[in-house]
Order: C-alpha cells, then structure tokens, then sequence
C-alpha cells in the first residue's frame, strides 16, 4: 500500500485539476472504474490465486492506478492545458503559493491520520466486541460523511474557480448556500440515523450470535454520539 501512494498521488492530482477546470464527472467515472476494476482484482487476486492480504492491497493499488489513468487521459483532451517543455520549468512564486495552500490540508490529513492511530491502540484494549462494534459504526459512518465531503470538494472547486475569476461576491453567496444545504442534509441524515440506525446496525451481526446484545448496545450508542455530532461535520467543509 505505501508502494502506492504515487498513484493516489496522481489521481487526486488530475482529480484535482479537472474538478479546478469545471469538470466533476470524470473524477466520478474514474472513481467509478476503479472500483469496479479493484472488486474484479480481488476476487481473481483473493479466491482464484490465494494471495491474501497482498492480493487485496495489491488490488487496490493497481485500480488506484487505472483511476489515475483515466483522469489523465481526460486531462489529455482538453486544450487549455496541453503541456509543453515550457510548462517543467519551476516557477519560483507559484511554487510557493501552491505549497502555503497545500500545508493547511496536509496538516489536517496528517492530524487524522496520527489521531486514527491512537484511538485503534485504546480500542484494541476493551476487547473483540468492542472493536467489532467501533468498526461497523465506523463503516456505516463512511457513507454518511460522503455526502460532507462531496460538499467539501464542490465548495473548494467553486471558490477556486470564482476566485481566480475575482468574483468574490458569488464566493460569499456561494459558501453561505453551501453552507445552509450541508447543515440540512447532516440534519436530515441524522434523524434518520438515530431513528434507523438499530435496525440497519442489526446487518452487521448474527442474531444467533452470543455476543449480539453487547454489539448493538455499544455500537448504537456510538452511533448516536457520532450522529450528535455530524452538524459539526458538515459545517467544516462548507
């Protein structure tokens, strides 16, 4: 997996540059064909060859590389940025403006990921039922926060765009909409969750299983903390 990070190096790159350029569908279809090619390597990777967890991570890494491919060959089609010798040149300033504007998010990424490692070593403390109960929240969480980080991505693509257009007044009324759509979507999901969630947390789990009770009991408990919290959430990235 760390042998692939200069794929999702690169796909978040050419993401970035075609979302920057108005165009959110191809970072979409990439998305899309990477995971349907990451499913195919795992079941030829997994069952068929037998090679594990090498097979899984190795999977992931070459559709990491098929999503990278596909934006750049996107990238390729659009004449505004056809490269040229020119364009290797290290600019000095831009170089700079780029790095000052870079640091804030690869503080926060670093600051999730340290903080994700400390709280797996205190799980891995209370014992099997509790992890297993902190892991199927933390799943159904995912799909949750898909919605907040989609804002994410469409609020900094249209405030880039605006910005560099110097219309700033459509910034402000832009993130204040944004804002307004993201705090009711966390609203609305949740409600639903906090009334749903029990039953949708019952798929994780066998109710033949001797430890179903203590599972759902602190994983809906979880649940309902993260849910009070997904306000906050979905403010940030608006």
């Amino acid at each position: 997996m760390f042998y692939g990070v200069p794929a999702t190096f690169a796909y978040n790159l050419f993401a970035g540059l075609l979302r920057s350029l108005g165009n959110s569908k191809a970072p979409l279809m990439a998305m899309l064909v990477s995971s349907v090619t990451n499913i195919i390597l795992d079941l030829i990777f997994v069952l068929a060859c037998k090679w594990g967890v090498a097979g899984a991570a190795t999977a992931t890494v070459i559709a990491q590389i098929v999503a990278a491919i596909f934006c750049w060959i996107c990238i390729t089609k659009i004449d505004v940025v056809k490269l040229s010798k020119t364009d290797f040149q290290i600019n000095v300033s831009l170089s700079k403006k780029l790095v000052f504007l870079g640091l804030p998010l690869a503080a926060q990424n670093s600051i999730i990921a340290f903080g994700g490692m400390i709280v797996e070593v205190i799980l891995n403390s209370f014992g099997g039922v509790f992890i297993a109960s902190y892991i199927a929240v933390t799943k159904l969480y995912g799909l949750l926060e898909i919605a907040a980080t989609s804002f994410g991505v469409a609020l900094m693509t249209y405030v880039g765009q605006n910005y560099g257009a110097k219309k700033y007044n459509r910034i402000r009324t832009g993130t204040k909409s944004g804002m307004i759509l993201s705090l009711s979507c966390s609203v609305i999901i949740a409600a639903f969750m906090l009334i749903f969630g029990k039953p949708i947390l019952t798929m994780f789990v066998s109710a033949n299983d001797a430890n179903a009770e203590v599972f759902l009991k602190n994983s809906y408990y979880y649940l309902c903390i993260m849910c009070s919290l997904l306000p906050l959430l979905y403010y940030f990235p608006a």
